[in-house]
Order: structure tokens, then sequence, then C-alpha cells
């Protein structure tokens, strides 16, 4: 793990990887890191027609295992997995009859790979860290922590290349909101928290994040 200024690295159960994933239209034809454990959903929209639905065109079992049959609610399919072995492989759906050939317009297709963390740690930060530059490798957990009241909170602007787990919490004690994410994509980016109280000024907190691409591309996958 690098890190850059006074961030502070600390140690987390490897059992604390184990998140939920969700999905949409908008990664179609992306790349998506999991690890082992991790539970996935991907929520398609679906006009309904008759005898069409989407339907699995290629998918790994032994990779990724379905939890049950596709959902349809309220104009939504969804789909949802738990990720049971390592490996890569393209994971696609299409929108179509039984018997219709494969229509790619019609298509959400996931490049899924399934790795080992470089990383089973913790990178805290807090509001002395705004305005510092952090890098971060697979498997490293960021935890954003920010003084708050229990009637308002921040607002995260997340950027792609990190995935938030789960909501935000509170904590009266402490008096602070704490943010939990983990790597998702390689690259560089800003992740923003804003503030706002009846009759004060908007607050901001902003830290650069940096995930070099040495476990992406064609990395190993042992």
């Amino acid at each position: 793990m690098r890190f850059i200024g006074s961030v502070v690295l600390a140690s987390c159960v490897a059992g604390a990887l184990a998140e939920g994933v969700a999905i949409g239209p908008a990664r179609n034809n992306t790349r998506l890191y999991l690890s082992v454990g991790d539970k996935l959903t991907i929520t398609l929209p679906t006009k309904p027609a008759p005898g069409y639905s989407w339907r699995i065109d290629a998918l790994d079992p032994k990779i990724l295992a379905p939890l049950g049959k596709p959902i349809f609610v309220k104009g939504k399919t969804t789909f949802t997995y738990k990720v049971v072995g390592r490996g890569r492989f393209v994971h696609q759906v299409s929108y179509r009859r039984p018997k219709d050939k494969i229509d790619y317009a019609n298509a959400f297709s996931l490049l899924v790979r399934v790795v080992v963390a470089e990383s089973h740690k913790v990178v805290p930060v807090t509001l002395t860290d705004g305005g510092k530059n952090i890098s971060l490798v697979y498997g490293e957990t960021l935890v954003v922590r920010l003084p708050a009241e229990r009637d308002s909170g921040w607002t995260a602007e997340i950027p792609p290349i990190l995935r938030q787990l789960g909501k935000s919490s509170y904590d009266a004690r402490t008096g602070a909101q704490t943010f939990r994410f983990h790597v998702a994509l390689s690259g560089s980016s800003f992740l923003s928290f804003y503030y706002k109280r009846p009759g004060a000024t908007l607050k901001t907190f902003r830290v650069a994040i940096f995930i070099p691409r040495a476990w992406s591309g064609i990395s190993p996958l042992d």
C-alpha cells in the first residue's frame, strides 16, 4: 500500500471484504472487479412485451452463482449472484424471446474478474486530511469519518473508481458520520463531500484518489 500525506494504515479482517455490489445499465461493456464472497445485483430497465424478457446468454456458474431466478418489479429486472470462485469471463444477458437470436443492441455485457486482493487494510481519513492525495490498491477499504449532527449530515459525490459499502453511519458518542468505500477501477479522481445545515454556510470536504493499474488489465489471478 502506498499513501501520501498523513494517512495512516490500520489492520482489518479479511472477512469484511464480502459486500454487496449493485450495478445498472451504465456499466454495460465495462470491467468489474470482485472478491470471492461478494454479492452482485444487476438491475436493468424492462419494457414488458409478449414473450420477451432478459435472458442469460453467457455465465460461468463456477465463478458467479445465480441466487434464484431474475425478479421483475415495476419495469425493472434484477439478477442476483454470489461470487464463488476466482477467474474471469464475460457475463451477458439480452432482452429477447426464447428462440430469438441475440440482438447485441439489446444486450448487457460485463467483463467479470475475481482476483485476490492485494491488501486487507483500512485507510482512515478525517477532516484534517482534506485536500490531500491518497493512493489505494485493490482490497483496501477507505474509511472517511467527518464531524456531523444527527439531524443533518454529509452527502458524498462518489467517483466511478470507488464503490460505497452500504449507507453511511452516524455515531452519537463521537459525533461523526462514517463512509466506507472499496476500490472499483483504476484511475484518479476526486472524492467530495458536502454538508449543509439550515441557515449555515455550505461546507465542502475533498480528497484526491489515485488507484494504480498494477492490479488491473491482464493481471495475475492468483
